[in-house]
Formats: C-alpha cells, sequence, structure tokens
C-alpha cells in the first residue's frame, strides 16, 4: 500500500466514525459535516510543512464535506459569506507554504502587502487544496448565532478519540486553532507555563508531540480568522496597517511569521 492509499484508507475509516459514531450532544441535527484532510495527494506532495487548521464549528445544513466546498470557492473566485474566514485561511496558508529560508535558516513569511490579491491572482486559492480542516463540532449551528464555547466545549469531551484520531491521521506540522486549541491543551499535557504569550495577546503558541517517536508539532493559539479587532487592554481597536515578526515556535527549525495584525486585516 502507497502512503497516499494509506491516508486515503485512513481518512475513510475516520469519516465513518463521525458518521456512525459521533456523539451530537442532544441537538436535532443528524447528519455531520465531515473534514480532515482535504486532498490527501496535495497534502502529501506539499511535504513541510503540513498545515491543520482547527475551527468551532459548521453552519447551515449536513452531509457535506469541506473538500467540495474548497473546489467550489476555487471555481467561482469567491467564498461568499464566508469571505473573512477562509480569505484569512488562505494567505496565511499560501503564506506559509511559500516561505523562504533567509542566511541563517529562518523560514521568512511574505509580508502581508507583497501578497497578491486572490481576485488578481486566483492561483492563491489553490492553496486551500493543500491544508488540513477540522472543526471541533462536527454537527452544523442552525441558529445562525456565534458559537457557543459551553457546546464546543461539550462536543469535544464527548468525541475527543474522533478528534484527536484526526489529528494523528493529519501529522500535522504545525497546528492553527482559531480560538480553540483551549479544549486540547490538557489531552496535549500542554500547561500554562508551556504556553508563550507575546505582550500583545494576539498569538499564544506552543508546541508538542503526539507520540514519543514522532516529530513536535508547533501549536499556534490564534483568535478565530473572521474576527478582525483586537487589543491587549480588552478594547477594541481600529484596523492597523503596521506589520510585526514574530518567532512561533521551532521544531528542528524555526519559523518566522510576518503578522500584520494576524486577526485585523
Amino acid at each position: 500500500m502507497t502512503e497516499l492509499e494509506e491516508l486515503q484508507l485512513k481518512q475513510a475509516e475516520i469519516e465513518k466514525r463521525i458518521e456512525k459514531d459521533w456523539n451530537h450532544c442532544g441537538e436535532k441535527i443528524e447528519e455531520p459535516v465531515y473534514d480532515g484532510v482535504l486532498n490527501c495527494d496535495l497534502y502529501l506532495k506539499q511535504g513541510f510543512p503540513k498545515v491543520l487548521w482547527i475551527l468551532q464549528e459548521p453552519y447551515g445544513d449536513g452531509d457535506w464535506h469541506f473538500r467540495d466546498l474548497m473546489e467550489k470557492f476555487i471555481s467561482n473566485r469567491s467564498f461568499g459569506k464566508t469571505r473573512k474566514t477562509w480569505e484569512m485561511i488562505m494567505y496565511v496558508s499560501w503564506s506559509i507554504y511559500n516561505a523562504k529560508k533567509d542566511n541563517n535558516e529562518y523560514f521568512r513569511l511574505t509580508r502581508w502587502n507583497d501578497i497578491p490579491d486572490y481576485k488578481e491572482s486566483p492561483l492563491i486559492m489553490t492553496a486551500l487544496r493543500n491544508i488540513a480542516f477540522m472543526n471541533v463540532k462536527k454537527h452544523p449551528n442552525t441558529t445562525g448565532t456565534n458559537s457557543v464555547p459551553a457546546r464546543i466545549k461539550n462536543s469535544y469531551e464527548a468525541n475527543k478519540d474522533i478528534l484527536l484520531g484526526q489529528i494523528e491521521i493529519c501529522a500535522p506540522d504545525i497546528i492553527i486553532g482559531g480560538n480553540t486549541l483551549r479544549y486540547f491543551y490538557p489531552d496535549f499535557r500542554i500547561t500554562n507555563e508551556q504556553i508563550c504569550k507575546p505582550k500583545d495577546k494576539c498569538i499564544n503558541y506552543s508546541s508538542f508531540q503526539r507520540s514519543p517517536t514522532s516529530k513536535k508539532t508547533l501549536l499556534v493559539d490564534a483568535y478565530h480568522p473572521a474576527y478582525r479587532e483586537f487589543s491587549s487592554t480588552g478594547k477594541r481597536c481600529k484596523r492597523s496597517n503596521n506589520t510585526r515578526s514574530l518567532v512561533i515556535g521551532k521544531w528542528g527549525v524555526f519559523l518566522k511569521f510576518t503578522i500584520y495584525r494576524f486577526n485585523s486585516i
């Protein structure tokens, strides 16, 4: 069995578990929304680094897969009503995949102002085919309101075996959480002392090993990608054109991000 066939098999098996064993915690929606590796072939060909995004929950109806949504976005060259979320995921992912090593062996991401607009350079959208993506809660939020942390937490606690199994299948080098990693920290055995917290509180980061023999995975604990305003004082602030650089982790090499107010384009 090839590496691709093995990944495809594992992805199919975990989707069957989501279909049959997922605990919807009393919600009425019966059909889940499936996620994980969006394109097994391209995910493997991507090589280092492999990126997994973890958000909270889907919206709308159930019984569909995020890989089909990605293809719809790319085909239409539009993200529709979910533009704020997916534009950020796309640009950050593209910047990671196109990072360049400098003389000090740092990976330096493209500055925000140097990233082409995807409407003028639609190939940037294809970066979404290379990512893995998952929600903590698989059944859609049908209320149209913001996610309720207690419901997300309940979903995690009831289904952590499946969720941790998804991460094991993805075997990512980087996990970017959209206000979600707090649910995983106890099972990652991450303590507050291990979490690096920059003064501006824009992004927290840490790292963990999925097993004693596995490589380290960088954890980037950010706000939800649709969030556009942020302040270290608790007050909302206006958009800023300032850029900043931050070393956010080390797992064999340093990865250096150039951040454009990660959550405030």
